[in-house]
């Protein structure tokens, strides 16, 4: 990661683990006082570090019960191919 020291890398691994934390305690989770862990957070998210926060649901507790297997076929395993599929699939 370019550009980070320990101290945004310390802190990117709180938010990882919880983005709940509040901007105190994550300030003294990661050895800083409030005001820099705050910038150092606000930075992190302008320049494209942090890009969401989400919640993470256990399936099971939103009545979601099936696994799914999937296989997939490719006609040709070309670069260009390759490509245009991961691009399918990392799309929301």
């Amino acid at each position: 990661m370019p550009d980070l020291d320990d101290a945004d890398r310390r802190l990117l691994r709180l938010l990882q683990r919880d983005a709940t934390l509040s901007n105190q305690t994550l300030a003294e989770h990661a050895g800083l006082s409030a005001s820099p862990a705050w910038r150092r957070v606000k930075r992190l998210m302008d320049e494209g570090y942090i890009t969401r926060q989400v919640a993470i649901v256990p399936p099971a507790k939103a009545g979601m019960h099936a696994m799914a297997y999937v296989q997939v076929s490719l006609l040709d395993h070309r670069e260009v191919s390759l490509a245009a599929f991961d691009r399918f699939v990392q799309d929301e």
